[in-house]
């Protein structure tokens, strides 16, 4: 009996190390793929330039002599995230969408310390370069967090303040986690994708249509990279900043967020002062590719107020 459960435990074991090579070895095959599919289309009308000693890179959308409206993505994003929302505005605002340092298409340093303050300088000197001054600031999810620190730094430049889905403010949330977590998750192609399925409640959405790309931008990102802005510890910082938070502040969440709950957002109100919390429903974690027109219809009226 004894002989047979280790025979049995040793078969087991043989099947699921080979499952597991199987899938790393048909994800390598569809990262090429994607790769291979979307090395010109994810770039097209992409700007790069140096700041810094790093290239940056960002899209613009509109006319250059409407008011600016900023778009920062979240973790794992990028400015492509906006496309379809950006396109939207782009009748009513000037809008720069723009790849934080080490995502999209801009540089990838390991030496960089990837802080909220430091993201937040980088696109201050982006924006300087391009010779903007004031403009409307829109983050999301953690990318909200960088425009909050922003917002807080640049009280003089930031108009108003647009977080879609921000997270809460634990800082232990994601902290402790290896490399080999974020190679192993973000750098599998089916492994991201069964997580993926969760980002958006229209199973429309779920399509590779929308996976793939994502996920073209994902993979190239450093696992140190990730591992750096998970364990970021400024955000302890957070409640101190929103009190220099000066303007009109808008929070929006899919009423159907899995990631990051609208009942968050409720913390967010009772801690900023002039904050309105909007809801959306039937939509997940990313408003902007899910529900365009309800976002872009929010964020018109928030601004024409």
């Amino acid at each position: 009996m004894r002989k047979w459960l280790i025979r049995s435990f040793l078969i087991f074991l043989l099947i699921l190390v080979l499952s597991l090579v199987g899938v790393h070895i048909a994800s390598e095959f569809k990262h090429q793929s994607i790769v291979d599919d979307w090395a010109d289309s994810a770039i097209d009308d992409v700007k790069v330039t140096t700041i810094n000693g790093l290239e940056m890179a960002y899209r613009t959308y509109g006319n250059s002599d409407d008011e600016v409206l900023v778009l920062i993505h979240g973790f794992l994003g990028s400015s492509y995230d906006y496309r379809y929302l950006a396109d939207r505005l782009a009748s009513d605002y000037y809008i720069i969408a723009i790849d934080m340092v080490g995502f999209g298409h801009s540089d990838k340093p390991l030496d960089f310390t990837y802080t909220p303050t430091e993201q937040s300088q980088q696109i201050k000197a982006l924006l300087e370069y391009i010779d903007i001054e004031s403009y409307h600031l829109v983050g999301h999810s953690m990318g909200g967090i960088v425009t909050m620190f922003h917002a807080a730094q640049y009280t003089s430049n930031v108009e108003t303040l647009g977080l879609i889905a921000p997270p809460s403010f634990d800082p232990q949330a994601n902290q402790g986690r290896s490399t080999v977590f974020y190679r192993f998750l973000f750098q599998n192609y089916y492994l991201q994708r069964a997580g993926f399925r969760s980002v958006h409640y229209n199973a429309e959405f779920q399509r590779s249509e929308y996976f793939d790309p994502m996920y073209y931008f994902t993979a190239s990102i450093p696992p140190q990279v990730l591992q750096k802005m998970g364990d970021d510890a400024e955000i302890e910082e957070l409640y101190e900043k929103l009190e220099s938070i000066n303007g009109k502040i808008l929070i929006v969440y899919g009423q159907e967020d899995t990631w990051t709950p609208p009942n968050i957002g409720e913390d967010y109100v009772q801690q900023i002062e002039y904050a309105t919390l909007q809801l959306i429903d039937e939509t997940g974690h990313m408003p902007m590719i899910e529900s365009v027109d309800a976002l872009y219809q929010i964020l018109l009226d928030f601004y024409n107020e």
